[in-house]
Order: structure tokens, then sequence, then C-alpha cells
């Protein structure tokens, strides 16, 4: 079963929101693959979501995600869990939510925990938009799982992959990231044949409605968030997609609900 069991979305059960992606697309994705704003340094852009978000294809248009991707980093802000639910819901028509997991600082691997539960969550050649969080901020990257069960995390932002078990411990550790979010979608109900059909049929027509009001400029879009500060997280620049290294060690405060996704 490849749901969390336990996890909800209100009063409904959910599952991890992940897409088929086989092993030659995504090798030929990180061989074309480009940053957003090749002409920003790493350490100031801050558009990981929209990063993302285009790396799985979600959003598709290149000269729009350039435009998000622009938008966030002159603000200097970042993205936050009730923007990334209202995009989803842009897209996919459902309530989205989230299951959040600490790292386990009284295992030697604090963060073998999150690696055991993205194989049990993710199938063979599917990926998934992985959510990181530190104290008042974060930060997304993808994560692959291949045909031969092997895990990649994929950092389409600051363009590093990091390919084995231990790799992907040590870049969460890298960061002293506390939290492991992922983006949940509601398990639909059975139904008759004539209740499915009528229902569907009403789900395309507001599905249909929403997107034809749809505001193509960056601006209008729940990922279009408010200037909050003048301070950028710095990251060590990487060539691409190359494993990251650094011994970057920082202390942290209590996690606050409101952390921004940079």
């Amino acid at each position: 079963m490849n749901s969390i069991t336990g996890v909800y979305i209100g009063n409904r059960r959910s599952k991890l929101l992940q897409f088929k992606y086989d092993d030659n697309k995504f090798r030929e994705k990180l061989r074309t693959w480009k940053c957003l704003q090749s002409h920003i340094p790493r350490e100031k852009v801050t558009d990981c979501v929209v990063s993302s978000l285009h790396f799985m294809d979600i959003i598709a248009e290149r000269k729009f995600a350039e435009d998000s991707s622009q938008y966030l980093t002159n603000f200097k802000s970042g993205v936050t869990d009730d923007e990334i639910v209202n995009e989803m819901f842009k897209y996919f028509g459902n309530q989205h939510g989230f299951s959040e997991y600490n790292y386990d600082d009284s295992n030697p691997n604090p963060y073998q925990k999150w690696i055991d539960i993205l194989n049990r969550e993710l199938k063979k050649e599917h990926l998934t938009m992985v959510l990181l969080k530190q104290t008042h901020s974060g930060h997304a990257v993808i994560v692959y799982k291949d045909k031969d069960n092997q895990l990649h995390l994929i950092d389409s932002q600051q363009l590093t992959i990091d390919s084995t078990d231990r790799a992907i411990s040590d870049y969460f550790k890298s960061d002293n990231y506390i939290k492991l979010s992922l983006i949940q979608t509601p398990i639909k109900r059975a139904l008759s044949p004539s209740v499915s059909s009528r229902k569907t049929k009403s789900s395309n027509e507001r599905l249909l409605k929403r997107t034809t009001r749809r505001s193509r400029s960056p601006e209008s879009m729940s990922i279009s968030p408010k200037i909050i500060s003048n301070k950028t997280r710095k990251r060590k620049r990487s060539s691409p997609l190359n494993i990251r290294k650094t011994n970057k060690k920082r202390s942290h405060s209590p996690l606050t609900k409101k952390a921004r996704y940079k």
C-alpha cells in the first residue's frame, strides 16, 4: 500500500502526491535541465518551489516559470505551506495537505527515518516534491525512485543531485533540517457508475471554469508572497548536478508554523 496509514485531510484518507517519470525521461531531464535564473548567484534565489514544480512538469511553461521565479527572487521572499496548497488546488482541483516527520535525534543517523519513509511511499519510476524545514525557513527539492529502487534527491534550484542513501542523509544534515513534509492528496471513494458520471461532469465543469478565470501573471499566483525580509538564505554555490559538500552547522530555535520555502 502506497498511502501513509493514518494520514487525513479533514476527514478523508490520503496518499502521497507522486508522478510517473521513467528512467529515460529522468536522465534526459537531468541532462537538459537549466536553472530558472542562471544569471543570479545560487545563494540569492528564493524560487525552490517554482523550480521544483517546473522540473516535475507541473508548471509546464518555461516562460511562466521564469517570470514566477524572478518575481519571488526580486522580492526576496518565499512560499508558505498554505500557498503551496492553494497552488495544488489550481492544478489538480483537490484539497491537498501535508504529512510531517521530525528527524530522529535518538538515532545515530537521525535522518534514516526520512529515507525509510520515502522508500516506502514512493513507487518505482515516480517522483515527488519534498519540503524540508528549518526554524524560520525551508527548502523544496525533488526525490525520484528509479526502476532499481534507488532514491535520487534533486535540488533543481542549487543544481545538485545526491544518489545514495548516505549522500541524501548528508544533504539533510548539511543544513540541519528538522522536519520533512510530504504533500498528500485525498483518496477518492468508489462511487456507483451513475453517481460517478454525475460527479465527474460537475467536477470537470468546475475545473474548466477555474482554469478559464485564472490569470497567467506571476503576481496573481498564490506562490507570489509578500515581502517579509531583506535577508536571503545563503547557500554554497555548486557546479551543475554535482553532490553538494558543505560542513555548515547552525543551532535552531523551535520551528515556526509559517516557515517559508526559499
